[in-house]
């Protein structure tokens, strides 16, 4: 990706230190993230350079959001701003208005905090973890997986979030400025019993049971209706989730 030639005079001016976070244990550092490296600082704001527009954000979310990091030690972060660069592949946060790169040294996830509209909000908490791969479907540590569903049983469903830089082709005809553009994309995965991992098509309830199959679906959708489900709404579709590997599992026993 091209580099920025010319920088904001602030940007120059901004001196990024190391700094520790509370609560950590063992070779959990930071180092500087340069921002004068980089063609964002996060938000959807457009960058210029020269004639050139980019448009988005490669990061995971628009703004940083508060959050804590989850260590394989069992210790965990302080609450702090944290986003992720999707492209650089650079695990992101904010100490005292600085933005600064974890380095993924035993890092084994991290959790944003729930929103004051959590209780009204259609989705799940989310929660990312570094321990999820599956070669098969492309992605491989240390990609952050967002867990939408994991009572460590057979069933589990997981998000990828992707970012692809696109070039633009054709000049403004008034500003005679060239936009490229950051694409994201969402890609959703659910895990079976027998191991197997699914790819869907999106996140509905139809594509879940359908991976799920056997004898089950009639009784899933009934399910759905008694309980007036939203068929896309993540909190929703975990509660099926729950209620279909709660039957297996008394099946099993």
């Amino acid at each position: 990706m091209k580099k920025l030639h010319t920088i904001p005079l602030s940007i120059f001016l901004l001196i990024l230190f190391c700094v520790d976070l509370k609560a950590q244990v063992g070779p959990e550092e930071t180092s500087a993230y340069d921002l004068s490296e980089m063609t964002h600082l996060g938000g959807t704001r457009i960058y210029s350079v020269n004639s050139t527009d980019i448009e988005g954000t490669p990061l995971l979310n628009d703004e940083f959001k508060k959050g804590r990091f989850l260590f394989t030690s069992g210790n965990q972060s302080e609450i702090v701003p944290i986003n992720y660069d999707l492209e650089q592949n650079l695990i992101l946060f904010k100490k005292d208005d600085q933005i600064m790169i974890l380095e993924n040294v035993d890092v084994k996830g991290f959790s944003f905090e729930p929103p004051r509209d959590y209780d009204r909000s259609e989705n799940v908490q989310e929660k990312y973890t570094f321990r999820v791969s599956d070669s098969e479907f492309d992605f491989t540590e240390p990609t952050p997986v967002q867990v939408l569903y994991d009572q460590n049983g057979a069933i589990k469903l997981f998000a990828i979030h992707k970012v692809k830089f696109v070039r633009g082709n054709r000049q403004d005809p008034f500003t005679g400025k060239i936009t490229n553009r950051y694409k994201s994309d969402t890609e959703y995965f659910l895990k079976i019993p027998g191991n197997e991992m699914h790819k869907l098509r999106r996140l509905r309830a139809k594509e879940i049971i359908n991976a799920l199959g056997g004898d089950s679906k009639k009784e899933l959708y009934t399910f759905i209706d008694e309980n007036d489900l939203d068929d896309k709404s993540e909190r929703d579709l975990v509660r099926l989730l729950a209620h279909y590997e709660s039957k297996i599992t008394a099946g099993n026993e």
